[in-house]
């Protein structure tokens, strides 16, 4: 009897899971965890960026990158690279260095920052930008880690950082709605 064919069609051979599948199946929570990262000046500003790495068996990283108002917004934005080889890697963290100066911090502190800005920001009735559904998914999930006492907010309360009117005529009801009075905020009119 004739051997089959491997077929070449889709259907045939090895699968790969897109970059979405694949971190929605949890595949990323499993990988080690490797180096941290926030911006050196986040809870000076209240806005900056959060990285969170994971190492893969052979050496490729994986991380998330998430863009934090620890002020009011919560995860702001977020995206994800997927298995880069290590220069690769580390070439995209130098790059942000040189640019935003970052910190080295531990998983749990990332991940209390991340985690946490999404709690504060949903006490004030916002979500978090659409990207996190997916980026998320390089983190473990909200309950896993032990809660850090890490301050959000600006004296205990809200206070919204807009970056022109549309943005605070967007989040003013919202943040009305949910706190009340309880919130303070700024419009940055410095067009540079």
């Amino acid at each position: 009897m004739a051997k089959k064919k491997k077929s070449n069609k889709p259907g045939g051979g090895a699968q790969h899971l897109s970059p979405a599948k694949y971190l929605l199946s949890g595949a990323a929570r499993k990988l080690e965890k490797g180096k941290c990262y926030i911006t050196s000046d986040l809870e000076d500003c209240g806005e900056g960026m959060v990285i969170v790495s994971r190492q893969h068996n052979g050496g490729r990283m994986s991380f998330g990158v998430f863009l934090v108002d620890i002020f009011c917004l919560g995860v702001k934005d977020a995206h994800v690279k997927l298995r880069l080889e290590p220069f690769e890697y580390e070439d995209y963290i130098d790059g942000i260095d040189e640019r935003l100066d970052l910190q080295e911090i531990t998983y749990e502190e990332a991940h209390n920052w991340v985690w946490g800005s999404v709690e504060w920001a949903k006490k004030a009735g916002i979500t978090p930008h659409k990207d996190f559904a997916i980026a998320k998914m390089m983190l473990d999930p909200a309950d896993a880690c032990a809660t850090l006492d890490l301050e959000f907010g600006r004296n205990g309360e809200h206070f919204l950082m807009a970056n022109n009117m549309q943005e605070l005529d967007h989040y003013l009801p919202i943040l009305h709605e949910h706190l009340g009075e309880n919130f303070d905020y700024v419009v940055n009119t410095d067009p540079f």
